[in-house]
């Protein structure tokens, strides 16, 4: 499960209407239906984006609080092309050309808009350069845009500054600066919400049903035309997205060869995934965080299947409530009805885009006017972490890290390199530092002094130099396949602390202090140092039991220490229960176990779960999941006892090179 836990959420709230202040919206929905508050419920309704049934339930029920009022004028604002203000509004949107969809691409209504779209490594204008000071906007809203596109001066200009925000948790260094002080932060699901209320000291705020990443809502498909079991397409299998790929191995792994699962790792052209899931009986739905719409669940909602999805994750109850089936391929709810509701949900554009910019100007107006269900008030102000010389310092390292990762071979950024390492002498014990630098030397080969600063951090992670909000760790120098650093796992325990209020990030560090010892470990195990191995890996995952690249490695040192076949299969089935991909490169080590100890059922049992996996899942990209000859040849003497349209399916799979066999 996720965390936050729905119910996390909803217990730190108390009531739907401490929700509904607190502008956590599907959380407030979720509580007004537990409590009977059928009032709150259609004001929740209204915020989660669905204005024409919230409107119309608000219209027929008495009218309790004055606060109602309000949200029912900002509603009628939502259905009408005329601004309630005496002037247009005037609105500086900044996005990137990854979120320029947020802007409306339309004559601008009830609103002057000025637009800036700005690449990934393009600076902004300063705010002087872009904004007549003479008449400042009314707000500055932002689509995930961060640091250098970020226009300097912005934040001194006495307007609200908005942002809309996505995958927080993964990018938290490069955002904290700038969401820090930001005025009101937007995000989409109660699990971003939770923590990033307790890491701001702005209002942060839900929006389920807004999405900026897809062309609008396309309805497609019948019940009739559904010849396909199971679909999902995306980011099926990632290491940083560990919970949806359990999942999708569970739904890939079901023993029944008449069963269709297709379950694509990377992004089809948009024709071919339409035409894919407008085919499904049910489409896999799984978000990183609970109580939100994934762009998967708005696009498997709007084709009309039935969705699949975890237990106590997506935001089900207002999908139900609009009439999409979740998880029952044999229902048959009203399509005519869901469609229309959806629809109402999901409007196309501009008229989505323009909701979306009104309501982060009634957020606007929530604080100025202090428009309240409760007398509860937000939480002081939180203290907020500042750049230091330590900071800076671990910043070049990154920045130089990445430029070397772009240009290997560039001597002048090596030399660069070697004088930081110099250099950083005077922050010996900080963690971040160490941790970059000793990867970086163990990219260049340079392996014991690697080795010698993955100890000198051991030995000083838990008080070490850190600031955890500022210092970034995510660098790629090694492929994603036999990456030692597991980052979804740090950056949710980065997240967890800082929610906390650990500003010293003890769980943060453990992940940083366990990937050193990884490592060690496998420097150990390059050089047939079985037992030092295991035992630099055994303290990797007794620091973070959720480590899966060591769980991976240790499995395959305790095979090649001829430890006891129980004890590595042990390891093994540990392994793939933290990351079921790993299933693929130890499947010859559990095969050959399962023979020592006579089991020949659990060999094959494991063999056939692996060729359904391999056989459902197609990789866009095969480099992503390479498969091994030893896997080949370990599956090859059980092919004639599988059953037979699956066996039938390997040989092409194998001649395909794996991963990219097509229906």
């Amino acid at each position: 499960m996720p965390w936050p836990a729905l119910q996390t959420a909803l217990d730190g709230h108390g009531s739907a209407a401490a929700a509904l202040d607190a502008g956590d919206y599907y959380a407030a929905f979720v509580l007004a239906r537990e409590e009977g508050e059928a009032e709150l419920e259609a004001v929740a309704l209204l915020m989660c984006g669905w204005v024409e049934k919230a409107l119309g339930d608000l219209e027929r029920l008495p009218v309790q609080h004055a606060a109602t009022r309000s949200y029912m004028e900002f509603g009628r604002w939502c259905l009408s092309d005329e601004d309630l203000a005496s002037h247009k509004t005037r609105l500086l949107l900044i996005a990137g050309t990854h979120t320029e969809r947020g802007i409306p691409d339309a004559p601008a209504g009830p609103f002057e808009i000025q637009s800036l779209i700005l690449a990934r490594d393009q600076k902004a204008p300063t705010a002087l350069e872009i904004i007549d000071q003479s008449a400042l906007p009314d707000a500055i809203i932002l689509f995930d845009v961060y640091g250098p596109r970020v226009p300097e001066g912005i934040f001194d200009l006495g307007v609200p500054v908005i942002f809309w925000t996505y995958d927080f948790d993964f990018h938290i260094p490069s955002q904290y600066e700038d969401l820090a002080r930001a005025d009101i932060i937007l995000c989409a699901s109660v699990g971003e919400r939770y923590p990033l209320q307790r890491i701001y000291p702005g209002r942060v705020a839900t929006f389920p049903a807004h999405d900026i990443y897809t062309d609008p809502a396309r309805f497609s498909g019948s019940s009739g035309a559904r010849n396909i079991d199971l679909v999902h397409t995306g980011i099926s299998f990632s290491p940083m997205m560990r919970g949806k790929a359990q999942f999708l191995f569970e739904q890939a792994i079901q023993d029944d060869e008449t069963l269709d699962i297709r379950l694509v790792q990377g992004y089809l052209d948009i024709d071919d995934y339409r035409d894919l899931i407008g085919r499904a009986r049910k489409i896999a739905v799984v978000d990183r965080l609970t109580g939100g719409l994934p762009t998967r669940a708005m696009d498997a909602a709007c084709a009309g299947g039935a969705i699949l999805s975890p237990a106590g994750v997506g935001a089900h109850e207002l999908l139900r409530l609009a009439g999409v089936n979740i998880g029952e391929a044999d229902a048959a709810p009203d399509s005519e009805a869901a469609e229309r509701n959806l629809r109402q949900i999901f409007p196309p554009s501009p008229e989505r885009e323009f909701r979306f910019l009104k309501f982060c100007l009634f957020q606007s107006a929530f604080l100025k006017d202090n428009i309240r269900f409760t007398d509860q008030q937000p939480a002081p102000n939180l203290p907020i972490q500042v750049r230091s010389e330590h900071t800076s310092a671990c910043r070049a390292a990154v920045s130089l890290i990445h430029s070397f990762v772009a240009k290997p071979l560039d001597d002048g950024i090596r030399m660069q390199l070697a004088k930081l390492i110099e250099a950083a002498a005077e922050y010996e014990t900080s963690v971040p530092l160490n941790f970059n630098l000793a990867r970086y030397l163990w990219a260049i080969d340079d392996k014991p002094a690697a080795i010698r600063l993955f100890e000198r951090l051991c030995q000083t992670e838990a008080e070490g130099r850190f600031d955890p909000a500022l210092d970034d760790i995510r660098i790629h120098l090694l492929p994603v396949p036999v990456e030692l650093t597991p980052y979804e796992v740090y950056f949710g325990a980065l997240a967890h602390d800082l929610a906390d209020g650990e500003a010293a990030a003890p769980r943060a560090r453990r992940v940083i202090a366990a990937s050193a010892h990884c490592f060690m470990g496998l420097d150990h195990l390059q050089e047939e140092r079985w037992q030092a191995g295991i035992k630099s890996l055994d303290q990797a995952l007794t620091l973070c039991p959720d480590h899966f690249p060591a769980a991976r490695l240790r499995a395959r040192a305790l095979f090649a220490a001829d430890q006891p076949p129980e004890i590595v299969l042990d390891a093994v089935y540990a392994a793939v229960r933290l990351y079921a991909p790993h299933l693929t490169g130890l499947l010859p080590i559990a095969a050959t176990c399962h023979q020592t100890l006579d089991d020949d059922a659990g060999a094959l049992a494991l063999v056939k779960s692996w060729c359904y996996f391999a056989s459902r899942v197609r990789w866009l990209n095969p480099e992503e999941h390479p498969i091994p000859d030893e896997t080949w040849n370990a599956v090859t003497p059980y092919l004639d006892r599988l059953p037979g349209g699956l066996a039938a399916k390997i040989p092409a799979l194998q001649q395909d090179g794996g991963g990219v066999i097509k229906s």
